[in-house]
């Protein structure tokens, strides 16, 4: 954009012109505030902060030069933390925690964290279930929240199921999830199985 635009001018432009998802590159100032009004909404919105833990990210958005009220911060679902590590001068870029945030209490967010890496044994474990936006899900969907869940490891395994069969490229993991989109019974047919019996199992 022109330099004479601010990102914060963007995001406020944007909500006129009713967007489904709003994705700004990296939050770092006073359009932080806007994002958070934007999700007041009903908008959702994605974006990246410099930040350690989901802890300290909250902690940034709620001071200079952000300013995000706490009941505006409590409306973001979820904070992905990534890190870099090296291993035997090899560089590794992976999920080391996901938190969700669950209510608050007097002024404090409270996080529960779902998933955080584990370093003895290079992989994501989750340590907590993800139950607040599991109810949620269930409440916008109308589904039960058994159902949710079942629907969950559907999809976790489906995506083992591609990576087995090494449809790992963004082009072939995005056709997948575009057709089971449209007609998931038709995409877990295309793979060779049975998309109710892979939920009752």
């Amino acid at each position: 954009s022109d330099d004479d635009i601010s990102l914060a001018d963007l995001v406020k432009n944007s909500l006129r012109m009713r967007p489904e998802r709003i994705v700004i590159g990296e939050v770092r100032g006073e359009e932080a505030r806007d994002m958070a009004t934007a999700c007041n909404i009903g908008k959702y919105c994605i974006g990246t902060i410099h930040a350690l833990t989901s802890r300290e990210a909250i902690i940034r958005l709620q001071n200079e030069p952000m300013n995000i009220p706490e009941m505006l911060v409590n409306l973001f679902d979820a904070f992905i933390v990534l890190k870099r590590y090296h291993v035997q001068e090899k560089l590794y870029r992976i999920v080391d925690e996901v938190s969700e945030t669950s209510g608050m209490e007097q002024v404090k967010i409270l996080l529960s964290h779902v998933f955080k890496y584990d370093y003895e044994t290079h992989s994501v474990r989750q340590v907590n279930p993800s139950t607040v936006y599991r109810d949620r899900l269930a409440q916008a969907s109308g589904l039960t929240p058994r159902q949710i869940m079942q629907e969950l490891a559907l999809r976790a395994f489906l995506l083992k199921e591609l990576d087995t069969r090494n449809m790992t490229t963004m082009k072939e993991v995005a056709t997948f999830c575009r057709s089971y989109n449209q007609n998931p019974d038709e995409a877990v047919a295309a793979l060779g199985f049975n998309r109710d019996e892979l939920l009752r199992s």
